[in-house]
C-alpha cells in the first residue's frame, strides 16, 4: 500500500489525533522509498510521543503504524531502521518494535568528524544550548519521574560521589555517572525530543571536554545533590534554577579554562 497522502486513520490508544500531524506530509507523489522514509521519520518520532510510550514499551505492528500513518509498509520499514540507528528503537526478531532508551553513543558514531575539530568556542556553543533547555527538562521530570527512574538518579548520583572520595579521585567514574545522571534526567523529563537533542548535546560536550575542574568538584557533587533533591521533592522552580546554576558555573569555567586536549 503505498498511499500518497499522509494521514492518521486510526490513532494508536493514547495518541492525538492532531491536524499537526496530518499536515505534516500533506503529498509524497514522486518520492522514492528511501526519501519517503526520510520525510516519515518525524511523523513517527511525534506518534510515539503522543502515545504516551515509555522505554520498553512495544510499539504497534507494523500493519498498523502503515495503516495509521498512511505509508507503505517498505518506506515505514526503512523509517523504522532509521530511528534503530540512533537508538530510539530496537527490534525483537519475531516480537516487534520497542522504544528503547536513547543511546547518544550512536548518534555519536556519525559526529566524529565534526568532533575532531571542536574547538573551545563550539563546545561552549553546546553548553548554551543545554542551558537553554536542561533547566526546563529537570522542571518536567519533577512531574514525570517514574519510582524506577528516581531510584537509577540516585544511583547515578552516589557513584559519580564515590568516584569523587578522597584520597583518589577516579576521574573515568566520575565523568561516567555525571553524564548518565544528565542523560537519566533527560529520559525521565516526559518529552522525548527533549530527550533525545539533550542526550546528543551531552554526549558531544562529554566526547569533546577532558578538563576536569578538580577544584570545584565539591560543589558539582553539591550542585547535583541539589537537583535530585527538587526531584524528589517534586519543586519544578527549585530543579529549574538549580539545573541552571550549574550549567552556567560549567560555561564559566569553559571561558576560563582551555579544553581541547592538546
Amino acid at each position: 500500500m503505498e498511499n500518497d497522502q499522509i494521514h492518521l486513520t486510526h490513532p494508536y490508544p493514547g495518541a492525538n489525533d492532531s491536524p499537526s500531524i496530518k499536515d505534516m506530509l500533506p503529498s509524497l507523489p514522486d518520492l522514492d522509498s528511501t526519501r519517503k522514509a526520510e520525510r516519515i521519520v518525524p511523523i513517527l518520532i511525534k506518534f510515539i510521543h503522543e502515545s504516551g510510550l515509555r522505554p520498553g514499551d512495544k510499539l504497534p505492528s507494523e500493519k498498523h503504524l502503515s495503516e495509521v500513518i498512511g505509508v507503505g509498509r517498505r518506506a515505514l520499514r526503512e523509517s523504522l531502521i532509521c530511528l534503530q540507528s540512533v537508538g530510539l528503537i530496537q527490534s525483537q526478531h519475531g516480537t516487534g518494535w520497542f522504544l528503547d532508551r536513547f543511546d547518544p553513543a550512536s548518534s555519536l558514531r556519525f559526529l566524529s568528524p565534526l568532533l575532531q575539530n571542536f574547538s573551545d568556542a563550539d563546545i561552549l556553543q553546546v553548553m548554551q544550548t543545554r542551558l537553554a533547555i536542561e533547566p526546563m527538562i529537570a522542571q518536567l521530570a519533577t512531574q514525570n519521574v517514574s519510582p524506577q527512574g528516581l531510584k537509577e538518579l540516585e544511583l547515578s548520583f552516589l557513584a559519580m560521589r564515590e568516584a569523587a572520595d578522597p584520597p583518589d579521585l577516579d576521574v573515568e567514574k566520575f565523568r561516567l555517572n555525571d553524564r548518565n545522571f544528565h542523560n537519566l534526567l533527560a529520559q525521565e523529563c516526559g518529552n522525548i525530543i527533549l530527550s533525545m537533542i539533550s542526550s546528543i548535546l551531552t554526549g558531544l560536550f562529554y566526547s569533546a571536554v577532558w578538563n576536569l575542574p578538580k577544584r570545584n568538584i565539591p560543589a558539582i557533587i553539591k550542585q547535583h545533590q541539589d537537583i535530585l533533591n527538587a526531584v524528589k521533592q517534586k519543586n519544578s522552580q527549585l530543579a529549574l534554577t538549580t539545573t541552571a546554576s550549574h550549567l552556567q558555573e560549567a560555561i564559566d569555567f569553559i571561558f576560563k579554562n582551555p579544553q581541547r586536549n592538546p
